[in-house]
C-alpha cells in the first residue's frame, strides 16, 4: 500500500462528511417553525382539570429574552379571549375550569414577543358531574360550517339535534322538545325552530356564532356550541394592452393569505382559480396574473377564491373586458 495517498484521501472524506453534516444542520435551521395541538382534540369532552399538549417543529422553546434568535421562541396562550399566558414548554395544565365550552388560542412568538404568524385554536367542552353520567341526554352538533371554515357572505348553519325534537316555543316544557338560540358575534339571539338557519350579507372578516339548545319556554338546557368562521374578500384591478393582446389582473385581498395548495384545510389560507371565457381554470398563488396572446373582442373572466385544499371558499368575482 502506498501510504502517501492514504492521508489526503482520509482528509477529503472527513471534509465531505463534515460538510454534509453542516449542510443537513443548516437545512434544518432554515426550515420554518411550526406546531400542532396534540391534545385534547377539537370538541373533545374533558374534565375540569385538563392538560394541553403541543408538538413543535424547528423551534427551541425558551422564556422570552427580548433578543431574537432564529429557531427560538415561546407560546402565547389565550383561553376564552382572556389575557395571554406565556408558555415555554410543550404542555400547559388548566385546573378547575368551569363547565361548558372553552376556546383555546395559541400563538407562536419570537423572543421579543413579536408574532411569527403561526397560531392554532381548538374548542373543548368541560363536562359537569351529571353530564358525564347521562348518555341519552339532549345534545346537538353543528354539521356546517366546520370550525374555522372560510365561507361566503351568506352562511347557512346546519344543526343535528340529539334526543329532542325541534318545535316552536310554547309554555309547556318537555325534555324531548325544544329549539335553538343563535347569537352572531355576541349580539342578541335569533330564535330558530328548525335544523338550519342562513345569515345573509355578512361582512368580511372573522365571525363567531354561539348556539344554545333551549326548552319550549326559552330556558337554556345547558348545552351549547360556539363556532368561528372567516369571510375573506378581494377586489380586482384589471389592466389591458391592446398592442400586446394581454390582460393583467391584480388582487387586493382581505382576511386571506395566498399560499400554494395542499391537502390540509387551513383557515384564512388559499389561492385563486381563474376561468377565462368559461374555459379550464388557471391556478394562481400570487397577487396578480397576466393572460397573453388574447384574441380581439370581449372576454369574461371569472375568479373564485379557493381554500388550500381547492374547495370553494364562497367568494368570487366576474370581470368583462375588451381587447
Amino acid at each position: 500500500m502506498n501510504f502517501k495517498y492514504v492521508l489526503p484521501i482520509f482528509l477529503l472524506i472527513s471534509i465531505v462528511l463534515v460538510a454534509g453534516c453542516i449542510g443537513q444542520e443548516e437545512f434544518k435551521k432554515n426550515q420554518p417553525a411550526n406546531f400542532t395541538i396534540a391534545s385534547p382534540a377539537n370538541w373533545e369532552n374533558v374534565a375540569s382539570n385538563v392538560t394541553l399538549k403541543f408538538s413543535s417543529e424547528n423551534i427551541k422553546l425558551i422564556q422570552p429574552t427580548g433578543k431574537n434568535v432564529v429557531g427560538e421562541g415561546h407560546y402565547h396562550l389565550f383561553i376564552d379571549n382572556s389575557s395571554y399566558v406565556i408558555v415555554s414548554e410543550n404542555t400547559y395544565a388548566f385546573t378547575n375550569l368551569s363547565t361548558g365550552v372553552h376556546i383555546i388560542r395559541i400563538e407562536l412568538h419570537n423572543n421579543d414577543h413579536s408574532p411569527t404568524g403561526i397560531e392554532r385554536s381548538i374548542m373543548f367542552t368541560v363536562l359537569g358531574d351529571t353530564d358525564s353520567k347521562v348518555s341519552n341526554t339532549r345534545d346537538f352538533e353543528i354539521l356546517t360550517p366546520n370550525n374555522w371554515d372560510n365561507v361566503g357572505v351568506d352562511v347557512t348553519i346546519k344543526l343535528l339535534p340529539k334526543n329532542f325534537d325541534v318545535v316552536q316555543p310554547s309554555d309547556n316544557n318537555d325534555d324531548k322538545q325544544g329549539h335553538f338560540h343563535l347569537f352572531l358575534d355576541n349580539g342578541s339571539y335569533i330564535m330558530v325552530a328548525a335544523k338550519n338557519y342562513t345569515f345573509y350579507n355578512l361582512t368580511s372578516g372573522q365571525h363567531s356564532v354561539r348556539i344554545t339548545s333551549n326548552y319550549n319556554d326559552h330556558t337554556e338546557s345547558g348545552f351549547e356550541r360556539t363556532y368561528l368562521f372567516n369571510i375573506p374578500d378581494f377586489t380586482t384591478v384589471l389592466n389591458t394592452d391592446g398592442y400586446s393582446k394581454s390582460a393583467t389582473v391584480k388582487f387586493i385581498i382581505t382576511n386571506f393569505e395566498i399560499v400554494p395548495p395542499k391537502n390540509t384545510l387551513e383557515s384564512n389560507k388559499g389561492h385563486f382559480h381563474l376561468f377565462l371565457d368559461n374555459g379550464t381554470y388557471v391556478l394562481v398563488t400570487s397577487n396578480s396574473y397576466t393572460f397573453n396572446n388574447l384574441t380581439s373582442g370581449t372576454h369574461t373572466l371569472r375568479i373564485t377564491m379557493n381554500n388550500n385544499d381547492h374547495t370553494y371558499a364562497g367568494i368570487e368575482k366576474t370581470i368583462v373586458f375588451t381587447i
